[in-house]
């Protein structure tokens, strides 16, 4: 059984910080991406994607933090992936090597402060 996308997104340190819990996969990316860019158009800095509970990540998503990564970039903000050693999350953005492209960190102070 699929766990749904629930988002939550807070503003801290210049900084909009979104909690992201479920999965992201085919059915949700485009409603994860969509969130994670309409939220990015403030005044913050940066967009840290929180991961830590996350039950599942597809190819689906990992396209998406791409897209994020590129689409921020643009607006001049910088995304940042949270999630830790040990998570499944962790495990598939880094057998696709986007830990190498895309700034994750382990806690979100780590993320804060970088």
């Amino acid at each position: 059984m699929s766990q749904l996308l629930t988002m939550e997104s807070v503003e801290q340190d210049g900084s909009v910080i979104w909690t992201v819990r479920g999965e992201i996969d085919l059915a949700s990316a485009p409603e994860f991406e969509r969130s994670v860019v309409a939220g990015g158009d403030g005044a913050a800095r940066s967009v840290v994607v929180d991961l830590d509970r996350v039950a599942y990540l597809d190819s689906a998503g990992l396209a998406s933090l791409v897209r994020l990564h590129l689409q921020l970039g643009q607006r001049g903000r910088h995304l940042k992936v949270v999630v830790a050693d040990g998570t499944v999350a962790r495990s598939t953005i880094t057998l696709a090597a986007l830990d190498q492209v895309i700034a994750v960190f382990e806690s979100l102070d780590g993320a804060l402060v970088a």
